[in-house]
């Protein structure tokens, strides 16, 4: 696995934690994770996402986690028990090229 991706399960799980004492916004995450606002905003959409957060009715453009506890755990096994596997994740299949599909259907490969 390489570094920028050992970096964002290692961010991510930082987030997760941080979470669990308050709501967040951008500004926040830029300054625990110390990355640009761009990327706070795309962490915090993923956890979105994966429903592991919420946006926070009292604050805009802040995000709080999910009450769900089983969403939260199954997201962190997910990323990987000790940071070096992805597990869960299917590879995706084979692909058909667009205009192929456009043209004759979208029919097994």
């Amino acid at each position: 696995m390489n570094t920028a991706s050992i970096r964002r399960i290692e961010n991510l799980r930082r987030l997760v934690a941080a979470l669990a004492d308050r709501s967040m916004g951008p500004d926040d995450v830029v300054g625990l994770l110390g990355v640009a606002d761009r990327a706070a905003r795309n962490y915090m959409n993923e956890l979105k996402l994966a429903g592991v957060g919420r946006a926070d009715p009292t604050q805009r453009g802040h995000l709080r986690l999910n009450a769900d506890p089983s969403a939260i755990r199954d997201f962190l096994e997910e990323l990987g028990a000790d940071g070096s596997v992805c597990a869960k994740r299917k590879p995706p299949g084979p692909r058909r090229d667009p205009l192929v599909s456009a043209l004759f259907g979208h029919g097994k490969i």
